[in-house]
């Protein structure tokens, strides 16, 4: 779904899940935090209400089954912002991006401790991306630009420029990095996924994919796959049915494409630890390997008709942790699921959880 459309419609669109209790047992506990010398765990960023300022990051241990709400909140002080959108953990930094507050905070990765924060040249940051040693790119949702960032100044140093994409319909969002190149999906109202050459700082090649490529990842032969959710219906660039497009990166060519039903549901997609095997919401949750010559006809999780948000996939043991927003108003929620698709357990989150970071200390 288009972001320009989202707070219209996602009311309509959320649909009120009966709780799937657990037993007691098997109920995760209240923490008061990530505890970095013992934790590996799973970070939820929860984005929260337009114009309500009430974004919050959540974390769960799988291993102690134990959850803490609001941490950076409760380490700093200080709220988070508005519309939480990522976060990106580098070593020992973690890197918040937070959407309409047009600010990204680096944290301390064990705790969220504010370390410090990008405040200028960003007008809708979406997903940060370390290049190397002292450089990072920033891309944005209202913009035909991709901020370039001095890591230890702390600020934007110069952008890219994306070729043929207009100020006001701009916008590029998830990146992934093979050798020299970075590699962008560009999503609202766009139909292609973008190269970058960073020793040059330049788009260097473009390549359409179908309209609104909404998710990408990389696999283990460093190929990209896209997940389109085909724009809707009276959008100015069309409406089409949902794809999960495959990119060669060898060659940036179109290798293989999905077609899936107009009007599919297609938020999120994620691959396991081995990258060999792709997960991705297509109204259920559906599982196929990066060989697979057709999409799998049976759904692996069956949603019930609910529309989850957001999708990860554990990069130890392929356990799948999918973000319920409910009505998007109230506080949120994420099933985990084992790699079998069995549901086994449960936790609170803040508003709107729709993207995950995890965290490893082991």
């Amino acid at each position: 779904m288009n972001i320009r459309k989202f707070f219209s419609l996602s009311i309509a669109f959320a649909t009120a899940m009966a709780f799937t209790a657990c037993s007691d047992d098997d109920d995760p506990k209240p923490n008061p935090g990530p505890d970095p010398e013992l934790t590996s765990g799973l970070y939820v960023i929860c984005q929260g209400n337009f114009g309500s300022a009430n974004s919050s990051i959540s974390f769960y241990d799988p291993e102690a089954n134990t959850y803490a709400g609001e941490v950076f909140a409760n380490t700093n002080k200080i709220p988070l912002g508005e519309l939480a959108q990522s976060m990106t953990i580098d070593g020992d930094d973690a890197w918040i991006v937070i959407n309409n507050s047009h600010i990204v905070y680096k944290t301390d990765a064990d705790d969220l401790e504010l370390e410090g924060s990008i405040t200028e040249g960003l007008n809708s940051p979406r997903y940060f991306h370390k290049v190397s040693d002292g450089k990072a790119y920033i891309t944005q949702l209202y913009s035909n630009r991709i901020a370039i960032v001095d890591t230890d100044k702390l600020k934007v140093t110069g952008y890219i420029e994306v070729p043929g994409m207009d100020v006001a319909t701009g916008s590029t969002e998830m990146m992934v990095q093979h050798g020299k190149y970075v590699y962008v999906n560009c999503w609202s109202y766009q139909k292609s996924v973008i190269r970058i050459d960073t020793t040059t700082d330049k788009v260097d090649a473009s390549l359409e994919v179908g309209l609104q490529p909404k998710s990408m990842v990389m696999d283990r032969n460093h190929d990209l796959w896209l997940l389109t959710d085909g724009s809707y219906e009276g959008s100015p660039i069309g409406h089409e049915a949902p794809r999960l497009v495959k990119v060669t990166t060898a060659d940036f060519k179109v290798a293989a494409t999905y077609e899936m039903t107009m009007n599919d549901y297609t938020p999120a997609l994620a691959i396991n630890g081995a990258g060999d095997r792709l997960y991705f919401i297509r109204n259920d949750v559906y599982t196929m390997s990066i060989t697979d010559k057709a999409l799998p006809d049976k759904a692996h999780i069956d949603c019930k008709g609910n529309y989850y948000y957001g999708l990860t996939v554990s990069p130890a043991n392929s356990d799948i942790y999918i973000a319920d927003a409910i009505d998007y108003v109230q506080p949120g929620r994420v099933l985990r699921y084992n790699d079998k698709g069995t549901l086994t357990q449960s936790f609170p989150t803040g508003v709107a959880p729709q993207s995950f970071c995890w965290y490893n200390t082991k």
